[in-house]
């Protein structure tokens, strides 16, 4: 997925949303049974090439914050825990952060998605998030939680660094 990324879009907004898209399709496939009950969790390759830390989802409250690096990574992902809906007594809770730094790679961070709202009550804002590779990054914040249309919260900011290297140390990964 992020090898096929056009690094210089016709319409950049479609292209944030469409990367939104699929890397929330990846993550809810497989956040199920990777993300752990509380705090987070990191997952490391075998060869150390491959580094991935999760964080907990709020039961009562905002996300868990995700913090991964790996020094000799060539790809390093951090993704937030998801902000809490709204509940009886409690407004809608927002995202974790997330940072991942690959000091020898490409650093991919995804914060946690806002809260759903309801009742009246707006979602929560989404996770904010910081990517630093000596190669590139994809900084992508939550979106935001929705309590109804014109009642989000607010998404965090999309930003990809040195598009072609990142496309390129991807593709690489890809054919190991």
């Amino acid at each position: 997925m992020l090898s096929k990324f056009d690094p210089d879009p016709k319409n950049k907004e479609v292209a944030e949303k469409q990367l939104r898209a699929d890397l929330s399709k990846v993550i809810d496939k497989y956040s199920k049974e990777l993300r752990p009950g509380e705090g987070s969790k990191k997952y490391v390759s075998a060869d150390k090439s491959f580094v991935l830390v999760i964080a907990a989802s709020g039961r009562n409250g905002g996300g868990d914050s995700a913090i991964g690096d790996g020094a000799d990574a060539k790809l390093v992902v951090a993704v937030g825990g998801n902000g809490s809906p709204t509940q009886a007594e409690q407004t809608a809770r927002g995202g974790g952060s997330a940072i991942a730094k690959a000091p020898s790679g490409v650093a991919v961070a995804i914060g946690g998605n806002g809260g759903a709202g309801g009742g009246g009550k707006g979602g929560g804002g989404g996770g904010a998030s910081v990517a630093i590779g000596s190669i590139g990054g994809i900084t992508l914040g939550g979106n935001g939680g929705s309590a109804g249309p014109g009642q989000e919260g607010g998404t965090g900011a999309c930003k990809v660094g040195n598009a072609d290297a990142v496309i390129k140390a991807v593709k690489e990964l890809q054919k190991k």
